[in-house]
């Protein structure tokens, strides 16, 4: 590909878009966001995706990483690629992802998430589709442990994002880039 491409990765509000979006801007590089390109190509949010079943959504998830590669390929300038929080279950997407770009993770603990969904959610942003049941306190916790063992095991870096800034993050992204 000859193209520097970066995937940004982590739970659910754990400063993944911001970082890749600011980290684009800071290099003058591509900032591409998995769930634009999930709407672009399904016509729903992704939340309407996944209500609409998981299966669904992982296929238009790895139609994403395919669009996401192409534009990277086309790319003379480093790339940035903001993924869906769940993408590490997506086997084939996440494959596919760590083929062609540097994943980085973005690691907070499940309470540090867990207020931030509950912050959005109370906001107006509604509950995340996969935390539906019972329980989605329990329910997250589950997922955000698995997920980040996964997540810490596939990582070319890991990046804690636990009580900082999007400047903080922003700082570290950019340092670690320099000394690439």
């Amino acid at each position: 590909m000859g193209t520097e491409v970066f995937s940004f990765t982590g739970p659910k509000h754990c400063g993944k878009t911001l970082a890749a979006k600011t980290a684009a801007q800071d290099s003058g590089g591509l900032f591409i966001d998995l769930d634009v390109l999930l709407e672009e190509l399904s016509g729903l949010t992704a939340r309407d995706l996944f209500l609409s079943g998981e299966k669904i959504f992982r296929d238009t998830e790895t139609r994403a990483v395919q669009k996401a590669r192409e534009l990277a390929s086309q790319s003379g300038a480093p790339v940035f690629i903001a993924a869906g929080g769940g993408i590490i279950d997506n086997q084939e997407a996440f494959g596919m992802l760590k083929d062609f770009s540097l994943v980085l993770y973005f690691e907070v603990s499940a309470d540090t998430a867990w207020k931030r969904i509950e912050k959005a959610a109370e906001q107006g942003g509604g509950w995340p589709a996969f935390l539906k049941g019972p329980d989605p306190r329990k329910l997250h916790r589950e997922l955000h442990e698995r997920r980040a063992a996964l997540y810490r095991k596939a990582a070319l870096h890991i990046i804690t994002a636990e009580d900082k800034t999007p400047a903080e993050l922003s700082g570290e992204i950019r340092a670690l880039l320099t000394n690439r």
